[in-house]
Order: C-alpha cells, then sequence, then structure tokens
C-alpha cells in the first residue's frame, strides 16, 4: 500500500498506523508460531495449518477465520495489484485498465500453482531478484551521475 500511503495527507496518522499495524501483525505472528509449534507434530504436512487449528477450538471459529484469511488474501492482492499498476503506468490513463486486467489474470493464473508451490518457487525468486536489486542499488549509489550536457557531477 506504499502508493497510496505517499498520498496520505495526515502524516501522523500514517506513522501511528504503521506502528499500531507492525505490532499487530507482529503479535499476530507470535501467536501463530506458538499454536504451530505446540501442534507442529499434526499439523506439519498441512497447507493452511491454521485453518485447521482453529477448527480444533471451534467450528464456526474455523469458518471465521477462513473468511478472514480469504479477506486478507483479497486485500493484499488489490494493494498489490495497485502498487504494481501505479509503478508501471498512470493509472488515471486509459491504457492502465488494460495493465490493471492483464496483470490480474497473470496473478489468477499464477494462484492456480498452489499456496505451497507458490511458497516453494516464487518466494525464492523473489528473494534472489531483491538481492539483484539491491545490488544495483548499491552500485548505483557510487555510480557517477551524468548530466545532461554530458559532464559527470
Amino acid at each position: 500500500m506504499g502508493p497510496l500511503g505517499v498520498q496520505a495527507k495526515n502524516k501522523s496518522a500514517l506513522r501511528n498506523g504503521a506502528i499500531l499495524g507492525g505490532i499487530g501483525l507482529g503479535g499476530s505472528a507470535i501467536a501463530i508460531y506458538f499454536a504451530m509449534e505446540r501442534n507442529f507434530e499434526i499439523v506439519k504436512d498441512m497447507e493452511i495449518p491454521m485453518i485447521y487449528l482453529a477448527g480444533s477450538l471451534s467450528y464456526i471459529l474455523q469458518i471465521i477465520y477462513a473468511l478472514v484469511l480469504i479477506g486478507e488474501i483479497y486485500t493484499t492482492a488489490v494493494g498489490s495489484l495497485y502498487g504494481f499498476s501505479a509503478r508501471i503506468t498512470d493509472v488515471n490513463s486509459n491504457k492502465a485498465k488494460f495493465y490493471i486486467i492483464g496483470a490480474t489474470l497473470l496473478a489468477l493464473a499464477a494462484s492456480q500453482l498452489g499456496f505451497s508451490n507458490m511458497v516453494k518457487y516464487l518466494y525464492p525468486i523473489m528473494g534472489y531478484g531483491g538481492v539483484v536489486l539491491l545490488v544495483c542499488l548499491v552500485i548505483s549509489r557510487f555510480k557517477p551521475v551524468k548530466s545532461t550536457d554530458g559532464m559527470e557531477k
């Protein structure tokens, strides 16, 4: 949601939201870790073990957890799609809808691979891409910049 953060008018609300969101996500991650660590032998081969663990407490809780998880996936996909589209085109232009539809169709096709396959194959690729990006940023930091008249700055 980075591209939307730039458009925020109230910077203190943006900062407070980021801090509270980070605390909430961190607390949730710790709770999930302890729940799965305690039940590791039961959930080690499951695609989405937290749905099983929620169901072991209550069927209603399992349904609620699954719906919240679907909502989280959807909002992450929409935010990522918006951020991706905002980086490659002007989202207010006429051609933006073609980029958005194309990216959505590619994401839909990728989602058919299955969650565990996406984690197994796409996460490492994204990690390697991040390392390449980091190296390029470091190199560009120390590379002299040429001005429009051809002189180095």
